[in-house]
């Protein structure tokens, strides 16, 4: 009965005493038609038999578990008894029926709420300015190339080349016009992710500072001296040491590493990192424009590309009369007429080649001959007229041609199997 029906009622009931209408409660009911609705139920009228023995079973499993829990914390602890509680049974239907089947995102099919990644792409790809576009998106609560974004709080471990980092916040606050207080927070240190009492120590310092909602560690490698990256023992210990810092802190852990010699194996070191984690984002490079793609997305969608132009921005002069700057990323659309898709897998070990040596000129006939030696130092043997023609067909879109020496044309975007098709 909400409030307005109890005042009708009791004035009611006073008017009917009042003249004499009633002289019991039971009278004014039937006189306002409320005896039905206010009717005392015995328990036998309120409850089947099958409710009252469905009730009863649900009372004994929870004397039951609460009797279980306690035997555990008795023998081994509250650690175990936590345990306990983390491997409680469902039934399908309850399971299945939980409103968390879509995945929570921090920035919509890139990074979700939860969980750890490894960031891969080779040296000179712009991982760290990627990686400072989405933490600073995530802590601005702005998209991130057009995809949503829930606001939080972003964390960026600083392990390598701090004094540059410096620069790189700066510039990002300069192009956006917006105050460093508004920018990731900064940890100007490596902790060491084989080590689990450092591990402990991070987290302690992240909780005490108002905690994270996305953890950036830069580089894994300087996080993690000590491991093996070909060992999957050691590996285990460092993805299950940000494993921990994902799970302690609620929040989701990335770490930027490098690649091999073949870029399109993903990060360099032990092929269970890639297992191991809920999201990968590969990177790579061409002049000016970057391209990151969702090479790993687990219980989602992958293969989405999103390109960006790096831009310079002037920092003035330093205490020295020297001039500074630094770069930042800003969300680009690829153009058509400088945009190579290979087809065909020769096509696609010269251009592979060609990013992974970093050089930008190459004498034609040199360069037929090491893409054959790198194919053939990978179990492939490819005939030198194939290799030849697939040169031709790049020759006026990858690369220009002089004298018998080929260019890589500035501000080529190699879009490999069509990442930048899959949106």
């Amino acid at each position: 009965m909400n409030t307005a029906e109890v005042d009708q009622y009791f004035t009611g009931l006073r008017r009917g005493f009042e003249r004499g209408m009633v002289e019991t409660e039971a009278e004014l009911a039937k006189l306002t038609g409320t005896e039905s609705r206010f009717k005392v139920l015995s328990a036998e009228e309120m409850f089947t038999a099958e409710e009252i023995a469905g009730e009863e079973a649900r009372c004994a499993a929870v004397l039951a578990q609460d009797a279980a829990r306690e035997r555990i914390t008795n023998l081994h602890g509250e650690k175990a008894a936590r345990a306990f509680d983390a491997f409680r049974v469902l039934d399908a239907s309850e399971f299945a029926s939980a409103s968390d089947c879509e995945p929570a995102w921090q920035v919509r099919g890139v990074i979700p709420s939860a969980g750890t990644g490894l960031h891969p792409g080779p040296s000179g790809t712009l991982k760290s300015f990627a990686e400072l576009e989405l933490a600073a998106c995530i802590h601005r609560g702005v998209p991130f190339h057009g995809r949503e974004v829930r606001k939080g709080r972003a964390v960026i471990v600083c392990a390598e080349g701090a004094r540059g980092y410096k620069r790189r916040l700066r510039a990002y606050a300069k192009h956006h016009n917006v105050p460093l207080s508004d920018l990731p927070a900064v940890i100007p240190a490596a902790p060491n992710l084989f080590e689990p009492t450092q591990i402990t120590a991070l987290i302690e310092q992240l909780k005490l500072s108002g905690g994270a909602t996305y953890v950036c560690l830069d580089t894994k490698w300087r996080c993690s001296p000590g491991a093996d990256e070909n060992s999957a023992n050691d590996q285990l210990i460092v993805l299950g040491s940000m494993d921990r810092i994902a799970r302690e802190l609620g929040c989701f852990c990335m770490a930027v590493t490098h690649t091999g010699r073949d870029a399109s194996k993903g990060a360099r070191g032990s092929s269970s990192q890639y297992a191991a984690v809920d999201v990968e984002l590969t990177q790579e490079r061409t002049g000016e424009h970057c391209t990151l793609r969702v090479s790993k997305m687990k219980d989602s969608d992958d293969g989405a590309a999103y390109m960006f132009k790096a831009v310079r921005v002037d920092l003035g002069r330093n205490a020295h009369d020297e001039p500074e700057s630094s770069l930042v990323l800003e969300p680009a659309e690829p153009d058509p007429a400088v945009t190579v898709r290979a087809k065909g897998p020769n096509e696609r070990a010269i251009i592979d080649y060609v990013k992974a040596s970093g050089e930008t000129r190459f004498a034609k006939e040199a360069l037929i001959d090491d893409v054959q030696e790198s194919l053939k130092g990978k179990g492939t043997n490819v005939r030198r007229d194939n290799l030849k023609r697939a040169l031709e067909k790049l020759t006026g879109s990858f690369f220009e041609e002089s004298d018998g020496e080929l260019t890589v044309r500035p501000g080529i975007v190699h879009d490999n199997a069509g990442w930048l098709d899959n949106e």
